[in-house]
């Protein structure tokens, strides 16, 4: 008899905060923890509209992808991709700065590459680039690469270690040297271009003439300012050739080997 009056005065304690929340719960049966259903109050005093927590494990970002990062990819890195294929940055810190060429070095222009139309790398040198016939300086090309203000050109005999010829202050907008570099200290047909002294004190390229089978590398450095003041006519080859590694943003190599007939 006295039963729902009892149940009466609880409710009323309950709208009134006269007693302690665990003692407010559902008394007709079992409440859910993952589907409760409330509504919030901010501070102003506005009531929200009722919100579904769920089961109480999810991240509070608006996406719904669990992560709590915000982007919706679910994988937690916030920059929408993180898949690494340059169409976003993929490296997981979110701040898009992938390059999307596949070198890696972020600069978005590949790596610097050297040829020749005479020979290819590991091929044997032509006969007109050593003394044994003509005796002039190979077409050479090279392409990518960071930004350069300048470049530098070595050709070395790797059987002596021996310096053939140097090249230095090419501009940086030249991507191609013509076959037969001019003499001279500032060679003609590359303006702005310093020239090292040969081996036989001639400002000229001094092709192979070994006296037998031994392997040549030119190596092309792109070089970070337009002029290196610390080299002039006095500088050596090896002062050349130590001056332009220090300055080197990046290198390129063509290699091959010569054997007089």
């Amino acid at each position: 008899m006295h039963l729902p009056l009892t149940r009466t005065i609880a409710a009323l304690a309950c709208a009134l905060g006269l007693t302690t929340i665990s003692a407010c719960g559902d008394s007709g049966g079992d409440s859910d923890s993952d589907s409760a259903t409330s509504s919030t109050t901010d501070s102003a005093g506005t009531t929200a509209g009722p919100d579904t927590t769920g089961d109480g494990d999810g991240d509070g970002d608006g996406d719904g992808d669990g992560d709590g990062d915000g982007d919706g990819d679910g994988d937690g890195d916030g920059d929408g991709d993180g898949d690494g294929d340059g169409d976003g940055d993929g490296d997981g810190d979110g701040d898009g700065d992938g390059d999307g060429d596949g070198d890696g070095d972020g600069d978005g222009d590949g790596d610097l590459e050297l040829s020749s139309p005479a020979f290819s790398s590991g091929e044997m040198i032509p006969l007109d680039h050593a003394c044994d016939g003509a005796n002039v300086s190979p077409e050479l090309s090279w392409t990518g690469g960071p930004a350069a203000g300048s470049y530098a050109l070595v050709f070395t005999d790797n059987s002596n270690g021996l310096i053939h010829w140097a090249l230095w202050d090419i501009p940086g907008d030249v991507s191609t040297l013509a076959e037969d570099i001019d003499a001279g200290y500032e060679p003609a047909d590359v303006p702005g271009a310093k020239q090292s002294e040969n081996y036989g004190g001639q400002r000229v390229y001094a092709g192979p003439c070994p006296p037998n089978l031994h392997e040549y590398e030119f190596v092309l450095y792109a070089i970070d300012e337009a002029s290196l003041a610390a080299l002039d006519m006095s500088s050596t080859v090896q002062q050349i050739e130590l001056e332009v590694q220090t300055h080197a943003l990046a290198q390129a190599s063509l290699a091959g080997s010569y054997s007089s007939p």
